[in-house]
């Protein structure tokens, strides 16, 4: 716990640093918004009354803990696995607004519109998490958008502009399997074929232990009719997972290809 001194002397270091960051310079009878938790009341009020000395109007806001803020972002997140678009995007806004300096929820209102169809208010979502990140410190962020953005060129049947974001996404974070892995789903849900062999190819030789890049690869060759490719690939997945209900349903399948090929 801080002494009241320590907190004076913190409110003095707040308020030159506000000076500081403005260019212009305070006038009396100027406002200035004082947003604070329950936990930083006490400093709040030291930083009421230093303003009030200068002459300046401060307006206090008291925001959510951090505990009420994850309830409200879990709940926006519940409403879109729900399905509720709408409702997540209106949740999402509100938390937005108390929380203007959390920009990643962009990313999950761009889903939103995304699942809507609105690809060019998702886009637009997706262009304000890019702007705001930083290249090395978001970089899993970063390639998580680009993706999105991918996706979402590939819903307008951009495909080539989809490629692009695909691969800007990919040489970002080139070892995540799961990032392709993804891509690979979202290549293979739009009925892309190729590109959904190309993308789980990659998941499954940056981790070759993982039986799901295995599994989707033998799905895809099956829609693909390469019998060969998909009895290869999946014949891979049973050696990594060889007892579950998976591999149950993938052994009737490897059976209902060597009966063909008998016929």
């Amino acid at each position: 716990m801080f002494t009241k001194r320590q907190m004076e002397k913190y409110g003095d270091v707040l308020l030159w640093a506000l000076k500081t960051a403005r260019k212009g310079d305070f006038k009396k009878k100027d406002v200035v918004m004082i947003r604070h938790d329950l936990a930083g009341i006490k400093m709040a009020e030291i930083l009421q009354v230093r303003l009030l000395e200068m002459g300046m109007n401060p307006i206090l806001r008291m925001g959510l803990t951090s505990v009420m803020e994850k309830n409200f972002f879990e709940k926006a997140n519940q409403l879109f696995n729900e399905e509720k678009y709408e409702e997540a995007i209106a949740a999402y806004q509100e938390f937005l607004e108390k929380n203007p300096e959390i920009f990643q929820v962009h990313f999950s209102l761009g889903n939103c519109y995304k699942e809507l169809g609105n690809t060019e208010q998702a886009l637009q979502e997706y262009q304000l998490v890019l702007e705001k990140t930083d290249a090395e410190k978001d970089h899993k962020l970063r390639a998580k958008t680009l993706a999105a953005i991918g996706e979402s060129y590939l819903k307008k049947e951009d495909l080539d502009s989809a490629q692009n974001y695909f691969k800007k996404s990919l040489d970002l974070d080139p070892q995540d399997e799961i990032l392709a892995y993804n891509v690979g789903e979202i290549y293979f849900s739009h009925q892309k074929l190729e590109g959904a062999v190309e993308y789980f190819e990659l998941a499954s030789k940056i981790k070759p232990d993982w039986p799901d890049a295995f599994y989707k690869l033998g799905l895809v060759y099956l829609n693909l009719t390469d019998y060969e490719k998909a009895k290869e690939n999946l014949k891979k997945f049973l050696e990594l997972e060889s007892d579950t209900e998976r591999s149950a349903s993938v052994q009737n399948i490897l059976n209902y290809i060597e009966n063909m090929n008998q016929i």
